[in-house]
């Protein structure tokens, strides 16, 4: 059964956010040069040594920026814990009941300050990388 549980929502959240990934990825593939490809085959590289050595590489930035953002989104995403997670307990889910069941502000805010920081965390570590990258 993968309904009301934590399966059930990871699938959900990667129903959900999957396009983004796709779109970027397939972007980056459209624009990469297949040159590159083609002189690694040439070299005499297999096709697994010119997924691993030439292709990925070329992906990864929009990769590693699809994974950022879609975590980001399901981090913070409240509607898909809530109706498909029955019980589990997210932090989004959580914050909710905190305040609209037991009405407890405090526990509330504590969560989404905690939901807060470790999004700024993930970004702030994102796009640190990236500058480093670019220089």
């Amino acid at each position: 059964q993968i309904t009301y549980t934590m399966p059930g929502i990871v699938l959900a959240c990667v129903w959900r956010y999957f396009p983004l990934v796709a779109i970027l990825v397939m972007s980056a593939m459209e624009a990469m040069d297949a040159s590159l490809e083609e002189a690694a085959a040439i070299a005499g590289a297999w096709p697994g040594r010119v997924l691993f050595d030439v292709t990925l590489p070329v992906l990864l930035p929009s990769i590693v920026t699809g994974s950022v953002l879609v975590f980001v989104g399901t981090f913070g995403t409240f509607s898909i814990p809530l109706i498909v997670g029955g019980g589990e307990e997210v932090l989004a889910v959580q914050a909710y009941r905190q305040h609209a069941v037991f009405l407890n502000d405090g526990a509330a805010s504590t969560v989404s300050v905690v939901m807060l920081v470790v999004q700024v965390a993930i970004l702030t570590v994102f796009m640190r990388s990236l500058r480093r990258k670019r220089k």
